[in-house]
Formats: structure tokens, sequence, C-alpha cells
């Protein structure tokens, strides 16, 4: 029987945490199957692997399980975290700023600010979402969220706003704040984990993602064409890449403010708010 070796690093795109499983189905014929059971959209697809050596150290050895009346040999691709009742607190950067793409995406294509047909459905912690097919954007909030994972794991980040204007008046409409505060205690340091359970902590991010579409609900119809910016609040003697420019907080006058739920991985807590312009 041949051996599979399955990478354990993998991710559909450079943000975002996945779980893959690939099996390889026992047979004796001379192009064996591998088939790879995707967590996060719950897709499979089968591919006809050419070669069963470990090619690097990112890759071990399988074990065997049970897939309903399949026997098989299969390897489990994890995340960073130490086990499934600890995370790291770089399985916790990651997990926040997992949240934080979830977060930016819905924004963007609940209120608007670009086509819905520039969106594609994806299925994440069990829930529909709205993500951009559009290469362009996908880069700039990529480029800004690799950014804000090195400053959540320095625990030098504060805030994060996403701000949405309009090209017609040049007044900003909403502000979307996310506070972050950081355990000063949390380490890279092997020994150091957050005892809170990951299921725990995606079932509060779930909760978190159901309000920000529920806030369409209430939220004054945007009329208009609309551009939106990123902010990010680091401490004050953090240094900031050249490419990141001063900027001021873009706090709208005459506004009305909805607190929605927070949510923490022990290492890192985010609460998050909307305030919104009124016409009076």
């Amino acid at each position: 029987m041949l051996k599979p070796w399955v990478f354990q690093n993998l991710t559909k795109s450079d943000i975002g945490i996945h779980s893959y499983l690939f099996v390889l189905e026992t047979s004796n014929t001379m192009s064996p199957k591998v088939k790879c059971y995707s967590s996060c959209d719950k897709m499979a697809f089968t591919i006809s692997p050419s070669q069963y050596e470990a090619p690097a150290k990112h890759w071990r050895e399988p074990r065997d399980i049970n897939i309903g009346n399949l026997q098989t040999d299969v390897i489990m691709a994890g995340t960073q975290f130490a086990s499934k009742d600890t995370i790291t607190l770089k399985g916790s950067a990651e997990l926040v700023v997992e949240y934080f793409n979830f977060a930016i995406n819905s924004i963007l294509y609940q209120r608007g600010i670009y086509a819905p047909e520039t969106f594609k459905r994806e299925v994440y912690y069990g829930l529909p979402m709205q993500m951009t097919d559009q290469k362009e954007l996908a880069e700039y909030i990529g480029n800004i969220l690799r950014q804000v994972q090195a400053w959540l794991m320095s625990k030098t980040i504060q805030k994060i706003v996403l701000v949405i204007s309009s090209l017609e008046t040049m007044e900003d409409v909403e502000r979307w704040q996310f506070d972050v505060d950081c355990d000063k205690e949390a380490s890279e340091d092997p020994s150091y984990s957050s005892k809170k359970p990951i299921k725990e902590i995606r079932r509060e991010i779930q909760q978190v993602i159901r309000q920000i579409v529920a806030t369409m609900t209430f939220l004054p119809l945007i009329s208009g064409p609309c551009a939106f910016d990123v902010l990010v609040y680091t401490d004050k003697n953090e240094e900031v890449p050249l490419d990141w420019e001063e900027s001021d907080p873009h706090f709208i006058a005459l506004s009305k403010e909805v607190r929605l739920n927070s949510f923490s991985t022990g290492a890192h807590s985010v609460d998050a708010m909307v305030a919104y312009k009124t016409d009076s």
C-alpha cells in the first residue's frame, strides 16, 4: 500500500485559517487517487499524486482512521494552535486577523460599497460569507491585515477602524471601530498558551459576524458612490512602515452609535461598534 505524505501548513489564501483532510484510498491500481476534503467550504476534490516521499520538514507520516465504510490512511493539515484546547499567541493573532477579514468583507458587501457580483459566497465557521472576488481589493485588504497581524504579535495594536465616505459630499457616513485589548503577558514562548477553547472563540466570532449582517436592518440606506479607508491605531512609540501615513480619526459629527458583541481569544480581546451619520 502506498504511503501518502501531506503538507501540514496549507491555506486557501494569504488570510485565513483552514483545515484539510487528505485521504488516500487503498487500492491496487497503478494510479491511486487522493481525495481532499476542506472543512471551510465543504468541498471535496480528487488529485493524482505524483510521489509519496517526504520532501521537506513540514511533511509528516499519516495515521489510520475510518471514514464511513472506507478504510484509509489519512493526515490532518492543521492550524497554528498548540492543541484543540489551547491557543498560542500566533494562533490568536491569526484568528483575530481572520475575523477582521470576514468583518471587512461583510461590511463592504452589505453596505453596497462594491457591486454584489464582485463577491463570491464562501462558508466559514458554518456561516455563509461574501468575500471579494476582485484581486486588487483582496490584495489591498491582505496587505493591511498582514501588518495588523505583526502588531497583534507585538501586542502594540489598539484598534482598527473602517470608515465609509460619500464620494459626492466627501463626508464620512459610517465608522466601524474594533477596539483591541492585548494581554501583555502573552508570549511567543512555547510554554505560553491560552486555555480558552477554540470552539468557544469561533462561536463568539460567529455571533459578531451575525450581528454585523443584522445591522443592515437599521442602518440608514447609503445612496450614491462611496469609498472606504482602514485606519489602525498603535502604541505611540510603535514603528510604522514607510507605506503607511498619519490620518485624522474621521469622527462623525451628529452620529448614533451601536455596540456589538465582543470576543476574546485569551491573548486578544476585540470589542466592536458602529457609528453612523444622522440627519439631526
